[in-house]
C-alpha cells in the first residue's frame, strides 16, 4: 500500500472548487467541496470521509456501491445531502449522483483527491493515520533535494541544488552560487520533514506544473524525495504554482541545525576558456589551484573538467572569495606559466548527485 499523503489547505479553496461543480446543477444551489485524493494501493475504499479544515462535510462510500455526502451549504442553513452510486476502476473512484455531473477522485492510501483547475482538497478516511515515509540511511543517499534555476550566466550555478537532506541526517544548504552550509540532523528531523511534506500534500502532485506564459526572470523549482519504494519528482515553473507549494518549499529550505558550519564540496566540475588578450583594465587574480586544472578544462570547453579532494576545495575557495568581491565574471585568472583564462566557474557535485547543467 502507499504512504498515505494528508493535504490541508484554506477553507476557501475548497468552496471555490465547490461552486464550479455546483453550477452544474440547475435544481442545487450549492457549494461542494472540491476534493484533493492522493493515489495509493488497491486496497477497499468504503469508509467515510472528511476534510480536514471543513467540519460538518462528510462522503461515505458504502459496500453496495453506493455513496453519501452531507456537504455545508453557504446559501443556506441545512446541508445538503448528496445520494449516488460509485466504481472503482484502478485508482480512480467515479462518483455519479442524480443530475450532476461524474465526480472522479483519485486513491492515494487512506485519502481521496480531485484537482481541478489547480486546487487541491483532501477528503480524508477516519480512523487512519499515516505511515511513516521509509528512506535509505546511506551517506551518499539524498532523501530530499531541492533546485531552484533561473535564466542567469552559468558561472552563478543556476541549478546546484539549494538544499540537500540525506538519508544520514546531514543537511546542506546553498547560501550563494559559492557558499554552503552544513550540519549533521537526527533521523527525527529527517522524519518530521518527509512527514510535513506528506502532510502538504506533496506526494499527490502531478510531476509537472508549466506556465503558459513564460514568466520574466522567473525561476524554475524542481524538488525530488527519494523513498525506498519510490523517486517523486515534482517542477514547477514560475505562474504555474500548485496550490500549497509555497508551504512545501518552506519546509525544506527550514530544515537546519544548531551547528550549520560552512561546506566547502570535495568534487567540482570546472570550467574556463584560455584568453587570447586581457584588457588593460582587466583584473586579473592568481589562479588558486594547479594549472593543468585550467588547461584541462579549457580543453574540454562545455564538457568541463572534473577536480577532486584538496584541489577541489581549494579552487572552490578561491572562487568564492572572488564572488563576494563582486564582479566575478569579468576577472581573468593567471597561472604559473603566464597563460591567462577567463569565464571561469565551478559547478558543485555532492554525493549522491549528478550535475545537471
Amino acid at each position: 500500500m502507499g504512504d498515505i499523503v494528508r493535504i490541508v489547505l484554506p477553507g476557501q479553496e475548497e468552496r471555490d472548487s465547490m461552486n464550479r461543480r455546483t453550477a452544474a446543477t440547475s435544481t442545487l444551489v450549492l457549494v461542494l467541496l472540491s476534493v484533493t485524493v492522493l493515489a495509493g494501493c488497491g486496497h477497499s475504499v468504503t469508509g467515510v470521509y472528511a476534510p480536514t479544515n471543513e467540519p460538518g462535510n462528510t462522503l461515505a462510500l458504502l459496500k453496495d456501491g453506493t455513496y453519501n455526502a452531507t456537504l455545508k451549504s453557504l446559501v443556506f442553513d441545512a446541508p445538503i445531502e448528496e445520494n449516488g452510486t460509485y466504481q472503482v476502476e484502478g485508482d480512480k473512484v467515479r462518483l455519479k449522483g442524480k443530475g450532476l455531473p461524474v465526480w472522479t477522485l483519485t486513491i492515494v492510501g487512506n485519502s481521496l483527491v480531485e484537482n481541478e483547475g489547480g486546487t487541491r482538497v483532501a477528503w480524508v478516511r477516519k480512523g487512519n493515520n499515516p505511515t511513516t515515509i521509509k528512506f535509505d540511511a546511506g551517506i551518499d543517499k539524498p532523501v530530499v533535494m531541492l533546485t531552484e534555476s533561473q535564466a542567469v550566466p552559468p558561472a552563478f550555478n543556476p541549478v546546484a541544488p539549494e538544499t540537500i537532506i540525506y538519508g544520514n541526517v546531514l543537511i546542506v544548504q546553498k547560501k550563494d552560487p559559492y557558499s554552503y552550509t552544513a550540519g549533521l540532523s537526527d533521523g527525527a528531523n529527517v522524519e518530521t520533514v518527509l512527514g510535513n511534506l506528506q502532510d502538504q500534500g506533496y506526494f499527490g502532485l502531478n510531476s509537472e506544473y508549466k506556465s503558459e506564459q513564460p514568466v520574466a526572470g522567473g525561476a524554475t523549482t524542481t524538488l525530488t524525495v527519494n523513498t525506498t519504494d519510490k523517486t517523486y519528482g515534482v517542477t514547477v515553473e514560475a505562474g504555474a504554482k500548485p496550490a500549497g507549494w509555497d508551504a512545501i518549499l518552506s519546509t525544506v529550505r527550514r530544515a537546519k541545525t544548531p551547528d550549520m558550519k560552512p561546506y566547502n564540496p570535495s568534487k567540482i566540475r570546472l570550467y574556463a576558456t584560455e584568453a587570447t588578450s586581457v584588457p588593460a583594465s582587466a583584473k586579473v587574480k592568481d589562479w588558486p589551484g594547479l594549472q593543468d586544472e585550467l588547461k584541462n578544462a579549457a580543453a574540454v570547453g562545455s564538457r568541463g573538467y572534473e577536480v577532486q579532494m584538496e584541489s577541489a576545495i581549494s579552487i572552490w575557495v578561491g572562487l568564492q572569495a572572488a564572488f563576494e568581491h563582486g564582479n566575478f565574471q569579468e576577472i581573468y585568472w593567471k597561472t604559473n606559466d603566464g597563460k591567462t583564462y577567463t569565464a571561469v566557474y565551478a559547478f558543485p557535485i555532492f554525493p549522491g548527485t549528478t550535475e545537471q547543467q
